[in-house]
């Protein structure tokens, strides 16, 4: 994995600063998701290892995948370059890469909350504000479920995990009361 992410750096810096130029962080990184999927699907990767189908015909293929505010110039030479140097496999390492530029570049840190039923957008809001000022900055949320969480929340966010879950309580409970086995 270390070795595709090592492939893809470039190619997602050199996007990035194509997007910081264009101001199209938006359109680029809808852009590159597209990409990652297509590429991922089995068909498409028989057609690209497929010998019949020529360089340009690929191109153009993906190029028409992505239907967007993008210089249509600009992401097919985007793509032929990766054709030509056989890269078009780490796209997804490539997303992943851009995404994480854009969010240090804008200051946005993303959060994982993982909650124990479906929030509302008032109990989204109100995690939001109070992660928001816990970090001191913008926040990307991404909410999902577990059911194993008998309550609360657990935010991800880095290195950090705010533990906000029954279970949570309990262990904090369980260590103040002197019981170490918890930990």
């Amino acid at each position: 994995m270390a070795e595709k992410r090592t492939l893809a750096r470039p190619y997602a810096k050199a996007v990035f600063e194509i997007a910081a130029e264009s101001q199209s962080f938006e359109s680029w990184s809808t852009a590159l998701n597209i990409l990652s999927i297509a590429i991922q699907n089995d068909s498409v990767i028989e057609l690209s290892k497929n010998e019949a189908v020529d360089l340009e015909t690929m191109v153009l293929f993906l190029r028409d995948i992505c239907q967007g505010n993008l210089d249509k110039t600009t992401l097919q030479n985007f793509i032929r370059i990766l054709a030509l140097k056989k890269r078009l496999l780490v796209l997804p390492e490539i997303a992943i890469l851009y995404e994480a530029m854009c969010n240090e570049a804008q200051k946005i840190i993303p959060v994982q909350v993982t909650a124990s039923h479906t929030l509302n957008n008032t109990q989204k809001e109100t995690i939001e504000k109070h992660l928001s000022q816990y970090f001191q900055c913008s926040l990307k949320m991404d909410f999902e479920i577990d059911p194993q969480l008998l309550g609360g929340f657990i935010a991800r966010a880095g290195n950090y995990v705010i533990d906000n879950s029954v279970r949570g309580f309990l262990g904090n409970l369980k260590i103040a009361m002197g019981d170490q086995s918890w930990v």
